[in-house]
């Protein structure tokens, strides 16, 4: 069965002079119509009137309209639920060695069991698809039946029953059209109207397809030159992600030049890119960074680069008096005095309540610092605030508490004797029970800067059960050498 198979073969290409014209087969093309540069898809029907054994053919086509792009055999070649039969041998050439075409053997048994394409009319048992050349015409051109392609040349024929049959044929034509989108308009019409883009200039609107061939960077289907070049450097913007910072399909460049982003700093960054990444600093959230707002006439009187406004709002400095100032700028431009190097504006220590009893607008503390005041007790007050409170009993203009009498202690009836009398004077001198005391010093007994009822106990035991002498100046005159709290505006006694 294998050796009549192969001579089989042989009569096939070659020819054996002994066929026969027969209506009992028939080939045919069923063409089609598409526009230049998009594939055409035609089909082989075979009709004949007895199971088929094996076929052979060849078809021509015009090599400046068509090239063939794909073959495959078709459903009645493969899905026996049709009626159909797989070969066991198939021939499909594109490239015959003699002519431009394609060429078909096709041998449904070499061993048994037998499986032949059984009878039936308008069998599919072939697709072909052709590449219409950009460069084609527009009209019909042939698809040929042919017994003249390859070498040796594989003829028209189909085996039935055994017998050789050269089947009759029809012809198919494809048609080159101008209307790819079939909307009744020419496609150049299209295009020349607007209706159509043809970004890559091939004369067949977009929609139809594109010329094969081209740069598409991102393989999108679409090549470069059609798709968006907001910079003309020839490169897809989808291509170019690095430069497109927030990633909207626009790049950078493009945004600022087009006025969609601003770039206040031209840094070729638009803003809104470098405040996210945080290469530039918007502290008040106006979408401007800070140094544009500067360079725009924002304040930045201590000129650290950040907004004054965010300075006070972070609380990194102040505007105690409201002006709309740093105070640490109105104090640098000596608009506000800070005498004590606090960094408050006086008249903001003052407003909270920083000492000036003489009301003479200066920090107490800075006028006694300056020697613009006396104080002479150094307790922080001007001694002329110490005086108006009372602080000079003997109406000498002297504080009493800076004047240096000599008396002794414990004399507190200023009598000139350390006795139980001086006791009883400091008695009533603490519960109100009168007495006259001119030296509140003298009756601070143990000199611990307070005339208290201790100074009494002390007197009292240092006169009567053995204790302590008072400290000096005693028994002698003298002045207090440690205290300066206690005055002695007068001392009644007299020292030597």
């Amino acid at each position: 069965m294998r050796s009549f198979s192969s001579v089989l073969l042989v009569l096939w290409c070659c020819g054996t002079g002994v066929s026969q014209v027969s209506s009992e087969s028939h080939l045919e093309i069923q063409g089609a119509s598409a526009a230049p540069g998009v594939p055409v898809v035609t089909r082989v029907l075979l009709s004949h009137d007895f199971a088929c054994e094996a076929f052979s053919l060849g078809v021509s086509h015009d090599p400046e309209v068509l090239s063939v792009l794909n073959m495959q055999r078709g459903e009645f070649l493969e899905d026996s639920t049709l009626g159909g039969a797989t070969p066991d041998f198939l021939m499909l050439e594109s490239n015959p060695t003699i002519g431009v075409g394609y060429v078909v053997g096709c041998l449904f048994n070499l061993a048994p069991p037998i499986n032949n394409l059984i009878a039936g009319v308008n069998q599919e048992i072939l697709i072909v698809t052709y590449s219409i050349l950009t460069t084609a015409a527009i009209g019909d051109t042939p698809l040929l039946f042919t017994s003249e392609l390859h070498d040796p040349p594989v003829v028209l024929l189909v085996v039935m029953d055994g017998l050789e049959y050269t089947p009759s044929w029809d012809a198919g034509t494809v048609t080159v059209l101008d209307d790819c989108n079939f909307n009744g308009i020419p496609d150049s019409d299209d295009i020349a109207s607007g209706t159509s883009q043809d970004c890559d200039g091939d004369g067949v609107p977009d929609e139809c397809g594109f010329a094969p061939g081209q740069p598409d960077c991102n393989a999108d289907g679409i090549p470069d030159i059609c798709e968006v070049d907001c910079n003309q450097d020839g490169i897809s913007d989808l291509c170019q992600l690095d430069l497109d910072c927030d990633q909207d399909g626009i790049l950078d460049s493009c945004e600022i030049s087009q006025g969609l982003e601003s770039d206040c700093d031209a840094d070729s960054v638009p803003d809104s890119c470098a405040i996210a990444q945080g290469t530039v600093a918007d502290c008040d959230g106006n979408t401007i960074p800070d140094n544009c707002d500067i360079d725009a006439g924002a304040l930045d009187c201590d000129f650290d680069g950040v907004l004054d406004s965010c300075e006070l709002i972070s609380g990194t400095d102040s505007d105690c008096d409201g002006n709309g100032t740093l105070d640490s700028c109105d104090l640098s431009a000596g608009v506000a005095i800070d005498c004590d190097g606090n960094g408050i504006p006086d008249s903001c220590d003052l407003d909270a309540g920083a000492a000036d009893c003489d009301l003479d607008g200066l920090l107490d503390s800075c006028a006694i610092a300056d020697a613009l005041v006396e104080d002479c007790n150094t307790n922080g007050i001007p001694d002329s605030c110490d005086l108006a409170a009372g602080g000079d009993l003997d109406g000498d203009g002297v504080l009493d508490v800076c004047q240096n009498v000599s008396f002794v202690r414990g004399d507190c009836n200023s009598s000139g004797f350390f006795n139980i009398a001086d006791a009883i004077i400091l008695l009533n001198f603490l519960f109100g029970l009168g007495g006259g005391v001119t030296c509140p010093d003298a009756c601070d007994t143990n000199d611990d800067e307070q005339a208290n009822i201790a100074d009494a106990v002390y007197l009292l035991a240092s006169l009567f059960t053995g204790g302590p002498v008072p400290p000096p100046p005693f028994p002698d005159c003298g002045t207090d050498p440690d205290g300066d709290v206690l005055a002695c505006p007068s001392y009644g006694a007299v020292c030597p």
